[in-house]
């Protein structure tokens, strides 16, 4: 049997990869940021479905979640964590803290999944 890790499947494409791989019989390991919040990924209750708490920019969930599948062997990792500064923002008038949070989960949480 095959297995995913999807990070940031809490909702949209996270979530509707986490429904499709889970219907075609892979057992999904859902990453999302917050277990104790109601989302559509947690409240799917899908056999194939386990769901992990997983902010990718926390390194210590990072390693607690890659403890836990140590054993399990992963067979396809979709880095679909991510987050959008919004409709009014622009990349020019940011600061210094929303920039190191594009960074931390954008590109260091990537990495560190690798």
């Amino acid at each position: 049997m095959s297995s995913v890790l999807i990070t940031g499947a809490s909702r949209g494409l996270g979530l509707e990869f986490a429904r499709q791989y889970a219907s075609a019989g892979w057992t999904v390991h859902a990453g999302v940021r917050n277990l104790h919040q109601r989302s559509a990924i947690t409240e799917l209750q899908h056999e194939r479905i386990t769901c992990h708490e997983l902010d990718v920019a926390n390194h210590d969930q990072i390693l607690s979640v890659a403890a836990e599948l140590a054993k399990e062997p992963i067979d396809l990792l979709i880095n679909n964590a991510g987050f959008w500064l919004g409709i009014n923002e622009h990349y020019g008038r940011c600061d210094e803290a929303q920039w190191m949070e594009e960074f931390q989960v954008h590109l260091f949480g990537t990495m560190a999944h690798v």
